[in-house]
Parts: C-alpha cells; structure tokens; sequence
C-alpha cells in the first residue's frame, strides 16, 4: 500500500527500503513475531519463529476483516519494524460519518527517528479518506514529548485534559 525508502539500518547512513502492508490473517505471525519482541525485549529465535508461522490466527483475522479494525506494519528486510492500529468508529448522527481513533503506534527503537511511524501515519490519511471520517483522535502520555512533537508536526492538537480510564478484567456483567 505505502511504500517508499526510509533508512532502515541503525548503523548505515544509506536508506533502504521499508514497505507498509496490511496485517491480516496471512501475515498475522509477522505482527505477533513482532508483539513478542515488544513485550519481551527481544525477537523470537529461529524456531520459536517457526512455530508461530505455524500456527493459525483465525481469531486474528476475523477481527482484522471486522471492518472497523486496521493494522498496518512497516516491514523493513523481511520482518515487521513497526505497526499501527487503527479503529473506525461509524456515528450515528446526520452531522458526521463517524472517527477514526489511532490506538496504537510502535516503531521498534532501532528504527525510531528514521521516518518509520510517519510512514505508518500516512495510513491514517487514507483510511480517513476511503472510510469519510470527520476526525482522527489519539491519546499520548503527557509525559510522551516525542510521541507528541511527532502526532504535532502531522497535524495534532492538543484539544484539552482528560483522564485515562479503563476497566480491566471481565467487561460482561
């Protein structure tokens, strides 16, 4: 879908080439190869990458095709760098087609400051346009100054305070 060169090596100078894709049910052991190394502090070795290639994510890919849901990855040397996840929320009123919220966004710290997350932001713009949403909206930690110079310089702003709130655990009562 997106495309272009972005340096893509911490230790060269010279830009490669890093590709955005849609995750889906196919690639889905890319992206949770890549959820590994996020919440692990490391990739997945050979084998462990194997059996994860190995298994089926039908779970994943129903809600990947939900139509609401869209993750995309930057994949840079045959293996995801990066992700952002998307949600589409239709409203139902005559006054606008609904929002698109950025849940997520992650960039592995080797491949930050390289262009990755813009690239994945580009996403953003044309899933505002295929699905006719009125804004995109996003929370970054107060304390998250990169994160928010960056969301600034593609057109963010600040719209007030607001508390974070979430309830964990069983959400059926």
């Amino acid at each position: 879908m997106v495309s272009g060169g972005i340096c893509c090596e911490s230790e060269v100078t010279t830009l490669s080439e890093v590709t955005v894709v849609r995750v889906t049910e196919d690639n889905y052991h890319l992206f949770a190869d890549m959820v590994f190394w996020r919440q692990q502090g490391r990739e997945r070795t050979v084998e462990e990458k194997q059996v994860s290639a190995s298994m089926e994510y039908k779970d994943a890919g129903k809600a990947l095709d939900s139509g609401h849901l869209f993750v995309f990855a930057a994949q840079c040397a045959g293996r995801f760098v990066g992700w952002i996840s998307i949600v589409f929320m239709p409203k139902v009123s005559r006054w606008t087609h609904g929002v698109l919220y950025i849940d997520e966004l992650w960039t592995a710290a080797e491949h930050r400051r390289r262009g990755v997350a813009s690239r994945l932001l580009e996403c953003v713009d044309a899933l505002g346009e295929q699905t006719e949403a009125d804004a995109v909206r996003l929370y970054v930690g107060t304390d998250n100054a990169d994160a928010r110079s960056l969301y600034e310089r593609h057109g963010f702003v600040i719209q007030g305070e607001a508390f974070f709130m979430e309830r964990s655990g069983e959400t059926r009562r």
